[in-house]
């Protein structure tokens, strides 16, 4: 039996797979035992599945099987059983939200559909988000090109987090970017960043266990929050992330406009953040997906190191001025 990613564990034999899922600690060991699932015959790759999440795409796509779905789910958490079945479908990969099995799962299983528990928006680091399109290739019989593509991407992130630096450099607080950027001549000063906006009189930000906080932290970004063990992302009020942002912030990522102008119209208090003023504000909209939807949730989800380098880039711009980025765009007026 090979340990794996949170919340999957494969037991393979003679061209057999079990694949059992534990999506939560909490849950019982009968509920546990229920919601596992077995390959009832050889690994193959299977031609029709339907979809419940927008991130599953993204791996299928990795994977060259973009013309596998038959059918996608992503826009309700109650998919019609009925289509389903109509569609052809004879696996679908299910995104939970909770410890009990919605409904539709029971009638999709009686009705002779596979399904198959995909929950890697649950784990706390990029790479183990990434990691899922192996369940996906071992699912869909391409086991190996799955193990590839997740090895290419693992060494390109970690050697974008593990840059060499000295034990000197190490115990006086730089980061390995910080290190790298001090070599080549430019301030080794680390820059501190900030993420989100105000919507509605609440502005989210991201803890030090969400994908955003990794990947801050993998950037060797300074980040108010990256110590801080809330699950999911924080609320704050507006005062509380002036307070927080305003003076201190050198860039602003994650804000859902593409104009200075659009951000200032939602809230006139936004003009007062010093990385508004000096212009290093960026959203994540620059990738569009073949299906018309932001590829950060499909791509991204696969490649954290693309987004892990556009964020290296936008903390410090002066190290590679030509670099073009992938996901981020920057917000002018």
């Amino acid at each position: 039996m090979k340990k794996f990613i949170f919340g999957f564990w494969f037991l393979a034999f003679g061209g057999w797979c079990l694949v059992s899922c534990h999506p939560t600690a909490q849950r019982s060991y009968s509920e546990q035992r229920e919601r596992s699932y077995s390959v009832s015959g050889p690994l193959a790759q299977r031609s029709k599945v339907a979809i419940t999440s927008t991130t599953h795409r993204g791996f299928l796509s990795a994977l060259g099987l973009d013309s596998c779905i038959v059918m996608d789910c992503s826009n309700t958490l109650t998919p019609d059983v009925e289509r389903l079945v109509m569609s052809g479908a004879n696996l679908v990969f299910v995104t939970s939200y909770g410890t009990q099995e919605p409904a539709w799962c029971k009638q999709a299983r009686k009705a002779g559909l596979r399904l198959v528990e995909i929950n890697e928006w649950q784990e706390p680091t990029p790479l183990q988000r990434a990691e899922w399109i192996r369940v996906f290739g071992r699912e869909m019989g391409c086991e190996a090109k799955a193990d590839s593509i997740y090895a290419s991407v693992a060494a390109k992130y970690d050697s974008l987090c593990q840059l060499s630096f000295s034990d000197a450099q190490r115990a006086s607080g730089l980061s390995a970017r910080s290190a790298v950027i001090q070599r080549s001549g430019h301030s080794a000063q680390r820059s501190t960043i900030m993420s989100g906006s105000s919507f509605r009189g609440t502005w989210y930000v991201p803890s030090g266990t969400t994908f955003m906080g990794a990947l801050f932290r993998d950037a060797g970004a300074r980040y108010k929050y990256a110590d801080s063990d809330y699950k999911g992302s924080i609320p704050l009020t507006m005062e509380q992330a002036i307070v927080d942002f305003a003076d201190s912030a050198d860039v602003w990522v994650g804000v859902d406009v593409r104009s200075l102008a659009e951000l200032r119209a939602m809230d006139e208090r936004h003009t007062w953040f010093k990385a508004y003023r000096e212009g290093r504000v960026y959203n994540f909209l620059n990738r569009t997906a073949a299906d018309g939807t932001n590829d950060f949730w499909q791509r991204g989800v696969v490649h954290p190191e693309e987004i892990l380098e556009d964020l290296l880039h936008a903390l410090y711009p002066d190290v590679d001025p030509e670099y073009e980025f992938v996901y981020m765009g920057g917000v002018g007026e």
